[in-house]
């Protein structure tokens, strides 16, 4: 939230405040991605749960105000991820 509020300038934090949140953010997406390694889904079930549908959403406005392109092309597992869940037909309409 303080992220996106400082990008979107809604919330006021130092330079030092973003960086922090910025390195905070690509760890614990490095680990996200790292668990998507051995599973298909987040919850390692059949098909997707609602915690991938809800990471899809979260990942949609993470790419568009807080990911550079050097982060988002270094997370495949999670990028292949969300291709799977925007490739259900249920989702695609």
């Amino acid at each position: 939230m303080a992220l996106s509020g400082s990008v979107f300038g809604t919330v006021d934090v130092t330079p030092e405040e973003h960086a922090f949140i910025t390195n905070e953010l690509k760890e614990n997406l490095k680990t996200l991605n790292n668990q998507l390694k051995s599973k298909q889904w987040f919850c390692g079930e059949d098909s997707a749960t609602i915690a991938d549908f809800l990471f899809a959403i979260c990942l949609v406005d993470l790419q568009s105000c807080a990911m550079d392109t050097n982060l988002r092309n270094s997370l495949s597992n999670l990028n292949n991820h969300f291709k799977k869940l925007a490739a259900i037909p249920e989702i695609k309409g």
